[in-house]
Protein backbone atom coordinates (compact mmCIF):
# COMPACT_ATOMS: atom_id res chain seq x y z
CA UNK A 1 0.00 0.00 0.00
CA UNK A 2 3.07 2.57 0.69
CA UNK A 3 4.16 2.12 -2.76
CA UNK A 4 0.72 3.41 -4.16
CA UNK A 5 0.93 7.00 -2.16
CA UNK A 6 2.89 8.60 -4.99
CA UNK A 7 1.08 6.84 -7.82
CA UNK A 8 -1.92 7.88 -6.67
CA UNK A 9 -1.11 11.46 -6.34
CA UNK A 10 -1.05 11.69 -2.37
CA UNK A 11 2.40 12.52 -2.14
CA UNK A 12 4.06 14.66 -4.73
CA UNK A 13 7.53 13.04 -4.86
CA UNK A 14 9.67 14.55 -7.61
CA UNK A 15 8.29 16.91 -10.33
CA UNK A 16 7.71 13.73 -12.75
CA UNK A 17 4.14 12.74 -14.02
CA UNK A 18 4.86 8.88 -13.62
CA UNK A 19 7.84 7.04 -13.05
CA UNK A 20 9.00 3.31 -13.88
CA UNK A 21 9.90 2.51 -10.16
CA UNK A 22 6.17 3.23 -8.98
CA UNK A 23 5.43 0.04 -10.88
CA UNK A 24 7.76 -2.74 -9.68
CA UNK A 25 5.57 -3.57 -6.56
CA UNK A 26 2.08 -2.68 -7.48
CA UNK A 27 2.17 -5.00 -10.86
CA UNK A 28 3.39 -7.83 -8.90
CA UNK A 29 0.04 -8.84 -7.82
CA UNK A 30 -1.23 -8.60 -11.79
CA UNK A 31 1.86 -10.96 -12.70
CA UNK A 32 0.83 -13.77 -10.20
CA UNK A 33 -2.57 -13.36 -11.73
CA UNK A 34 -1.59 -13.69 -14.99
CA UNK A 35 0.73 -16.41 -14.26
CA UNK A 36 -1.89 -19.01 -12.15
CA UNK A 37 -4.75 -17.69 -13.02
CA UNK A 38 -4.29 -17.28 -16.90
CA UNK A 39 -4.18 -21.32 -17.07
CA UNK A 40 -6.93 -21.90 -14.88
CA UNK A 41 -9.42 -19.89 -16.77
CA UNK A 42 -7.86 -21.85 -20.26
CA UNK A 43 -8.37 -24.97 -18.27
CA UNK A 44 -11.73 -27.08 -18.84
CA UNK A 45 -13.15 -29.36 -16.09
CA UNK A 46 -12.28 -32.80 -16.98
CA UNK A 47 -13.77 -36.38 -15.57
CA UNK A 48 -9.70 -36.48 -15.03
CA UNK A 49 -9.96 -33.81 -12.58
CA UNK A 50 -13.20 -34.56 -10.67
CA UNK A 51 -13.19 -34.91 -6.74
CA UNK A 52 -13.93 -38.64 -7.33
CA UNK A 53 -10.77 -39.27 -10.24
CA UNK A 54 -8.36 -37.38 -7.87
CA UNK A 55 -8.92 -39.50 -5.00
CA UNK A 56 -8.84 -42.98 -7.07
CA UNK A 57 -5.57 -41.37 -8.46
CA UNK A 58 -4.66 -41.15 -4.82
CA UNK A 59 -5.79 -44.20 -3.66
CA UNK A 60 -3.30 -46.19 -6.15
CA UNK A 61 -0.53 -43.91 -6.01
CA UNK A 62 -0.27 -45.17 -2.79
CA UNK A 63 -1.01 -48.96 -3.16
CA UNK A 64 1.35 -49.08 -6.28
CA UNK A 65 3.95 -46.14 -6.57
CA UNK A 66 5.01 -47.95 -10.18
CA UNK A 67 0.95 -46.47 -11.12
CA UNK A 68 1.86 -42.96 -10.96
CA UNK A 69 3.33 -42.18 -14.27
CA UNK A 70 0.55 -44.72 -15.32
CA UNK A 71 -2.45 -43.81 -13.45
CA UNK A 72 -1.11 -39.19 -13.85
CA UNK A 73 -4.82 -37.69 -14.45
CA UNK A 74 -4.03 -36.71 -18.37
CA UNK A 75 -3.52 -32.89 -19.04
CA UNK A 76 -5.77 -31.51 -21.68
CA UNK A 77 -3.20 -30.46 -24.51
CA UNK A 78 -5.39 -27.62 -25.94
CA UNK A 79 -4.86 -25.14 -23.09
CA UNK A 80 -1.39 -26.33 -22.55
CA UNK A 81 -0.53 -25.21 -26.18
CA UNK A 82 -2.65 -22.01 -26.29
CA UNK A 83 -0.94 -20.50 -23.00
CA UNK A 84 2.57 -21.89 -24.37
CA UNK A 85 1.61 -19.88 -27.85
CA UNK A 86 0.37 -16.97 -26.07
CA UNK A 87 3.27 -16.73 -23.89
CA UNK A 88 5.39 -16.78 -26.99
CA UNK A 89 4.35 -14.41 -28.57
CA UNK A 90 4.12 -12.68 -25.04
CA UNK A 91 7.82 -12.63 -24.70
CA UNK A 92 8.55 -12.16 -28.66
CA UNK A 93 6.51 -8.60 -28.62
CA UNK A 94 8.53 -7.79 -25.41
CA UNK A 95 11.78 -8.73 -27.21
CA UNK A 96 11.08 -6.52 -30.31
CA UNK A 97 10.06 -3.27 -27.93
CA UNK A 98 13.08 -3.90 -25.94
CA UNK A 99 15.48 -3.67 -29.00
CA UNK A 100 13.30 -0.58 -29.96
CA UNK A 101 13.92 1.22 -26.85
CA UNK A 102 17.30 -0.09 -25.84
CA UNK A 103 18.33 2.29 -29.51
CA UNK A 104 16.97 5.41 -27.45
CA UNK A 105 19.33 5.00 -25.11
CA UNK A 106 22.53 4.93 -26.92
CA UNK A 107 23.12 8.55 -25.75
CA UNK A 108 21.64 11.58 -23.69
CA UNK A 109 20.94 12.88 -27.21
CA UNK A 110 18.96 10.33 -28.59
CA UNK A 111 17.08 9.82 -25.11
CA UNK A 112 15.76 12.82 -24.58
CA UNK A 113 14.97 14.00 -28.56
CA UNK A 114 13.15 10.61 -28.09
CA UNK A 115 11.42 12.09 -24.86
CA UNK A 116 10.68 15.46 -26.32
CA UNK A 117 8.81 13.69 -29.30
CA UNK A 118 6.72 11.52 -27.58
CA UNK A 119 5.51 14.14 -24.90
CA UNK A 120 4.38 17.36 -24.19
CA UNK A 121 5.62 20.38 -21.85
CA UNK A 122 8.56 18.05 -21.19
CA UNK A 123 11.04 20.94 -19.62
CA UNK A 124 13.60 18.39 -18.53
CA UNK A 125 13.83 16.80 -21.95
CA UNK A 126 14.34 20.30 -23.12
CA UNK A 127 17.29 21.53 -20.93
CA UNK A 128 18.89 17.88 -21.59
CA UNK A 129 18.82 18.39 -25.29
CA UNK A 130 20.09 21.84 -24.75
CA UNK A 131 23.29 20.68 -23.02
CA UNK A 132 24.04 18.05 -25.67
CA UNK A 133 24.07 20.76 -28.75
CA UNK A 134 25.20 24.13 -26.91
CA UNK A 135 28.61 23.71 -28.40
CA UNK A 136 27.57 22.55 -32.26
CA UNK A 137 24.42 24.76 -32.32
CA UNK A 138 23.88 27.09 -29.79
CA UNK A 139 20.87 29.06 -31.13
CA UNK A 140 19.16 26.33 -31.15
CA UNK A 141 20.15 25.13 -27.74
CA UNK A 142 18.93 28.80 -26.36
CA UNK A 143 15.67 28.04 -27.99
CA UNK A 144 15.28 24.96 -26.01
CA UNK A 145 16.05 26.13 -23.20
CA UNK A 146 13.53 29.49 -23.62
CA UNK A 147 11.07 27.07 -24.23
CA UNK A 148 11.36 25.21 -20.98
CA UNK A 149 11.47 28.32 -19.22
CA UNK A 150 8.17 29.22 -20.81
CA UNK A 151 6.74 25.44 -20.45
CA UNK A 152 7.88 25.95 -16.39
CA UNK A 153 8.48 29.66 -15.41
CA UNK A 154 8.72 27.84 -11.87
CA UNK A 155 11.63 25.84 -12.52
CA UNK A 156 14.88 26.89 -11.14
CA UNK A 157 16.65 24.02 -12.94
CA UNK A 158 15.14 25.87 -16.32
CA UNK A 159 15.72 29.69 -15.41
CA UNK A 160 19.37 28.39 -14.10
CA UNK A 161 20.48 26.84 -17.36
CA UNK A 162 19.35 29.42 -19.56
CA UNK A 163 21.00 31.90 -17.53
CA UNK A 164 23.74 29.81 -17.03
CA UNK A 165 24.07 29.30 -21.13
CA UNK A 166 23.83 32.68 -21.83
CA UNK A 167 26.79 33.45 -19.67
CA UNK A 168 29.06 31.04 -20.32
CA UNK A 169 28.44 32.94 -24.30
CA UNK A 170 29.09 36.62 -22.86
CA UNK A 171 25.38 37.75 -22.63
CA UNK A 172 25.77 38.04 -18.51
CA UNK A 173 23.33 41.02 -18.51
CA UNK A 174 20.28 38.77 -20.66
CA UNK A 175 21.32 36.00 -17.91
CA UNK A 176 20.55 37.92 -14.61
CA UNK A 177 16.53 37.82 -15.35
CA UNK A 178 16.60 33.90 -15.06
CA UNK A 179 19.75 33.28 -12.14
CA UNK A 180 17.60 36.01 -10.07
CA UNK A 181 14.72 33.43 -10.49
CA UNK A 182 16.71 30.52 -9.74
CA UNK A 183 17.87 31.69 -6.92
CA UNK A 184 14.51 32.90 -5.43
CA UNK A 185 13.27 29.34 -5.87
CA UNK A 186 16.87 27.49 -5.24
CA UNK A 187 17.81 29.85 -2.21
CA UNK A 188 19.57 26.99 -0.56
CA UNK A 189 21.06 25.73 -3.59
CA UNK A 190 24.75 26.81 -4.28
CA UNK A 191 24.21 26.80 -7.99
CA UNK A 192 22.13 30.04 -8.58
CA UNK A 193 24.72 31.73 -6.50
CA UNK A 194 27.47 30.73 -8.30
CA UNK A 195 26.51 31.45 -11.94
CA UNK A 196 25.31 34.72 -10.45
CA UNK A 197 28.48 35.64 -9.32
CA UNK A 198 30.07 34.70 -12.74
CA UNK A 199 27.66 36.99 -14.29
CA UNK A 200 28.59 40.00 -12.26
CA UNK A 201 32.08 39.45 -12.71
CA UNK A 202 31.45 39.59 -16.57
CA UNK A 203 29.98 42.99 -15.91
CA UNK A 204 32.64 44.04 -13.81
CA UNK A 205 30.38 44.29 -10.76
CA UNK A 206 33.29 43.00 -8.42
CA UNK A 207 31.64 43.38 -5.04
CA UNK A 208 28.08 41.75 -5.66
CA UNK A 209 30.54 38.68 -7.34
CA UNK A 210 32.21 38.28 -4.25
CA UNK A 211 29.65 38.12 -2.34
CA UNK A 212 27.59 35.68 -4.65
CA UNK A 213 30.55 33.00 -4.16
CA UNK A 214 30.31 33.86 0.04
CA UNK A 215 26.87 32.79 -0.22
CA UNK A 216 27.88 30.04 -2.31
CA UNK A 217 30.99 28.74 0.05
CA UNK A 218 28.44 28.91 3.17
CA UNK A 219 26.27 26.64 1.65
CA UNK A 220 29.24 24.63 0.23
CA UNK A 221 32.81 25.42 1.48
CA UNK A 222 34.10 22.71 -0.74
CA UNK A 223 32.71 24.14 -3.48
CA UNK A 224 35.37 24.60 -5.75
CA UNK A 225 34.06 26.68 -8.60
CA UNK A 226 32.89 29.49 -6.38
CA UNK A 227 36.49 29.66 -4.69
CA UNK A 228 38.14 29.81 -7.63
CA UNK A 229 35.60 32.78 -9.22
CA UNK A 230 36.07 34.52 -5.80
CA UNK A 231 39.77 34.59 -6.33
CA UNK A 232 39.75 36.08 -9.94
CA UNK A 233 37.29 38.89 -8.19
CA UNK A 234 40.28 39.23 -5.70
CA UNK A 235 42.83 39.72 -8.64
CA UNK A 236 40.84 42.20 -10.04
CA UNK A 237 40.34 43.91 -6.66
CA UNK A 238 44.09 44.00 -6.37
CA UNK A 239 44.33 41.83 -3.88
CA UNK A 240 46.06 38.62 -5.65
CA UNK A 241 47.58 37.36 -1.84
CA UNK A 242 44.01 36.57 -1.00
CA UNK A 243 43.15 34.86 -4.47
CA UNK A 244 46.13 32.07 -4.05
CA UNK A 245 45.21 30.12 -0.92
CA UNK A 246 42.08 29.81 -2.84
CA UNK A 247 42.85 28.70 -6.20
CA UNK A 248 45.21 25.90 -3.58
CA UNK A 249 42.19 25.10 -1.77
CA UNK A 250 40.05 24.86 -4.95
CA UNK A 251 42.50 22.33 -6.32
CA UNK A 252 42.36 20.32 -3.49
CA UNK A 253 38.51 20.04 -3.25
CA UNK A 254 38.75 19.15 -6.98
CA UNK A 255 41.85 17.71 -7.97
CA UNK A 256 40.79 17.71 -11.55
CA UNK A 257 39.91 20.99 -12.37
CA UNK A 258 42.31 22.38 -14.53
CA UNK A 259 41.07 26.72 -14.09
CA UNK A 260 42.59 26.81 -10.89
CA UNK A 261 46.12 25.46 -12.31
CA UNK A 262 45.84 28.00 -14.71
CA UNK A 263 45.50 31.07 -12.37
CA UNK A 264 47.96 30.07 -10.53
CA UNK A 265 50.47 30.01 -13.12
CA UNK A 266 49.69 33.38 -13.98
CA UNK A 267 50.16 34.34 -10.05
CA UNK A 268 53.58 32.38 -9.63
CA UNK A 269 54.34 34.04 -12.91
CA UNK A 270 53.84 37.60 -11.39
CA UNK A 271 55.38 36.99 -8.37
CA UNK A 272 58.41 35.54 -10.72
CA UNK A 273 58.18 32.28 -9.44
CA UNK A 274 58.43 30.48 -13.01
CA UNK A 275 59.75 27.56 -12.33
CA UNK A 276 56.46 26.77 -10.38
CA UNK A 277 54.70 28.49 -12.82
CA UNK A 278 55.91 26.04 -15.56
CA UNK A 279 54.46 23.01 -12.97
CA UNK A 280 50.94 24.60 -13.14
CA UNK A 281 51.06 24.43 -16.77
CA UNK A 282 52.49 21.72 -17.19
CA UNK A 283 49.24 20.14 -14.84
CA UNK A 284 46.87 22.51 -16.56
CA UNK A 285 47.51 20.95 -19.78
CA UNK A 286 47.69 16.88 -18.10
CA UNK A 287 43.97 18.11 -17.03
CA UNK A 288 42.82 19.19 -20.81
CA UNK A 289 43.17 22.86 -20.57
CA UNK A 290 45.79 24.75 -23.00
CA UNK A 291 46.79 28.32 -21.29
CA UNK A 292 46.49 31.22 -23.62
CA UNK A 293 49.84 31.19 -26.26
CA UNK A 294 50.65 35.10 -25.85
CA UNK A 295 51.14 33.42 -21.77
CA UNK A 296 53.22 30.92 -22.61
CA UNK A 297 55.64 32.89 -24.91
CA UNK A 298 56.12 35.47 -22.03
CA UNK A 299 56.84 32.84 -19.75
CA UNK A 300 59.56 31.67 -22.10
CA UNK A 301 61.05 34.43 -22.34
CA UNK A 302 61.76 34.94 -19.08
CA UNK A 303 62.41 30.93 -18.46
CA UNK A 304 62.60 28.37 -20.83
CA UNK A 305 60.27 25.48 -20.31
CA UNK A 306 62.48 22.95 -17.96
CA UNK A 307 63.06 19.65 -19.46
Amino acid sequence: LVTLVPVIGIVQVGMQGMADRYTYMTTTGLFIIAVWGIPDLLSKPSAASSPQAVSKHRTQVLSSPQAVSKHRPQVLSRPQAVSKGAAAAVILALTLATHAQVNYWRDPYTLFSHAMSVTEGNSVACIRVAREIEDENLDRALALCEEAVRMHPGSAEAQMELGRMLTDHGRAQEAMEHLLAAERIWPRRVEPHYNLARAYYQQKMFDKAAEQCRSALRIDPTHAGSENQLGLIYVRQGRVDKAVPLWKSAIAHDPTYAEPHGNLAVAYYTSGDYAAAWREIRTAQSLGREPPPSFLAALSARMPEPR
